[in-house]
């Protein structure tokens, strides 16, 4: 049975989808070197396929793929003091966390996708290498990185490729409230939602705002 987020009509994706197309074949040296390695014939197919795995995006659990380290949790015990009755809670925690870390980031993507949709950002998924948006302005291609993280950025984001300047923004600041949280006081945070580049679009973008759009994606998925 097949899972729908329900968060972009048909018309939606083939916009993105031909969007994308294009800046694809002004630029050619941009694409990751997975896709520039496609057939000419096939490259509009496999540009169609990766921007629909991440438009269509449906998170589910799933089960482990390894299993855990012993030794692991026998340091944790050790050093940190964990008590071995709790060693499984800590495991799947630990597990959970990482997946978390990592959907976070992929439904980001999808927030900024849905609310810049109509100012003419253009979800790139892993086609355009270093990049994860496009958007024209002024018969000129602008284009961007977005990280959940500064602790995950990827600093080839900062290099001028073939003379384009990525233009990177990440959501939060790692280190931001650290004293706090190791005195274990409440946890804070600084988001950069206000200095999202492009004047028009972060008057549309917040923290609440995407914290809104999670629960709803999860109540929107639907099956057919």
């Amino acid at each position: 049975m097949k899972k729908n987020n329900n968060l972009f009509s048909e018309d939606n994706k083939n916009i993105i989808i031909s969007n994308v197309v294009k800046y694809s074949s002004e630029f050619p040296e941009m694409l990751n070197p997975s896709i520039k390695k496609k057939d000419q014939s096939k490259l509009n197919d496999a540009i169609k396929k990766n921007i629909l795995k991440t438009l269509d995006k449906v998170i589910k659990k799933k089960q482990r793929t390894t299993s855990p380290d012993e030794l692991t949790s026998i340091y944790l015990e050790s050093y940190f003091g964990h008590k071995k009755k709790d060693r499984d809670l800590y495991i799947e925690g630990y597990a959970n966390q990482k997946k978390a870390e990592m959907h976070i980031g992929e439904l980001l993507e999808l927030y900024i996708q849905k609310e810049c949709f109509d100012n003419g950002w253009y979800c790139t998924g892993t086609i355009i290498e270093d990049v994860d948006f496009v958007k024209k302005k002024d018969n000129c291609w602008e284009v961007f990185q977005i990280k959940n993280s500064d602790n995950t950025e990827n600093n080839a984001a900062s290099k001028t490729r073939k003379g384009t300047i990525i233009k990177k923004w990440v959501r939060r600041n790692s280190k931001f409230g650290l004293d706090d949280y190791i005195k274990k006081k409440k946890i804070k945070n600084q988001y950069y939602w206000n200095i999202f580049p492009g004047n028009t679009t972060n008057k549309k973008l917040s923290e609440e705002g995407f914290r809104s759009f999670i629960k709803d994606y999860f109540k929107g998925i639907t099956e057919e």
